[in-house]
């Protein structure tokens, strides 16, 4: 089919807008309910497309996401957590502060536990920012 991208953005546009329409009354929340009822139609389409174009079903696919998942679920949860530990008396960005470092580590190992295919551009960028981080700390020269 020569047009199959073109009909996943036709229902995508057609689905945000629909409920964007039924759902959003100007607020934040209303609009990311709108925005995430319409991908789960969206992912619905691209999913029957994959299915009949190239055989890939919602088991593979299912298969293929669960360590970004498994990933994405270790972060909110500690955020969620952290979220109720830190004292909302705190102003928001020593909030944000506090949360860093264990958000941080979340962010580092829960790739490594769930065996994320990524994990090697993590300690690529983590050895990066490690090297910054020592160039920066190295003594000026005269």
């Amino acid at each position: 089919m020569p047009y199959t991208g073109a009909v996943a953005q036709f229902f995508s546009g057609v689905a945000r807008v629909v409920f964007g329409y039924l759902l959003f009354d100007g607020s934040l929340v209303t609009f990311a309910w709108s925005i995430s009822s319409a991908t789960l139609v969206d992912a619905r389409v691209l999913v029957y497309q994959q299915t009949r174009s190239v055989a890939f079903g919602s088991h593979a696919l299912l298969g293929t996401v669960a360590p970004s998942v498994a990933v994405a679920l270790a972060c909110v949860s500690a955020g969620m957590v952290l979220h109720l530990l830190i004292p909302v008396s705190l102003a928001p960005l020593l909030r944000l502060v506090a949360a860093l470092s264990p958000l941080r580590l979340v962010w580092y190992m829960s790739p490594r536990v769930a065996r994320h295919e990524l994990l090697s551009e993590v300690h690529c960028l983590a050895a990066a920012a490690w090297m910054r981080a020592l160039r920066l700390m190295r003594p000026a020269r005269a």
